[in-house]
């Protein structure tokens, strides 16, 4: 995704109790299909403008769900793509989920050897009740959808 939903999208993802892991967009399609391959994620959500490019190896085989943000773009979203606002409509918003310190993100990046590598890092969310309950954005509906779909946060659960 670019900057302006994904943090929505992470924090939504979090609060569902999911492990958001990041993917550059600048990366090559082979170098995407290596780290979905090796991430096998359950979910993947993507700027319908990106959609293109990485068409190949969306959705990887693993995902049971594909999400599709409008960017304003006239490339059409991938078959089998929920558009985000859908997806915003079908969550439950009365759900409350309590975070875990085992709860956690991970970041890829891109090392000097040309090959994305990960890092985790325990969720901000999960340690700071104070935090997790000051944020409010349209990502909780997500966050229910995700929750309901029985995306969790723990590392058997990418």
């Amino acid at each position: 995704m670019h900057n302006d939903l994904y943090t929505d999208m992470v924090i939504g993802c979090l609060k569902a109790r999911t492990v958001p892991v990041n993917i550059n967009y600048h990366y090559t399609p082979r170098e995407v299909a290596e780290l979905l391959d090796y991430l096998q994620p359950r979910a993947v959500i993507y700027h319908r403008s990106l959609g293109a490019k990485f068409a190949d190896m969306l959705p990887p085989v693993s995902a049971d769900l594909l999400v599709s943000v409008d960017d304003g773009s006239t490339v059409p979203q991938l078959a089998g793509a929920v558009p985000l606002d859908d997806a915003l409509v079908q969550g439950d918003t009365d759900q409350g989920v309590t975070g875990s310190p085992d709860d956690l993100l991970m970041i890829c990046t891109g090392g000097t050897t040309g090959r994305p590598k990960g890092v985790l890092w325990r969720s901000p969310i999960s340690t700071s009740r104070r935090w997790w309950a000051r944020i409010t954005s349209p990502s909780r509906r997500f966050t229910t959808r995700c929750a309901r779909a029985g995306h969790r946060g723990s590392p058997s659960h990418r």
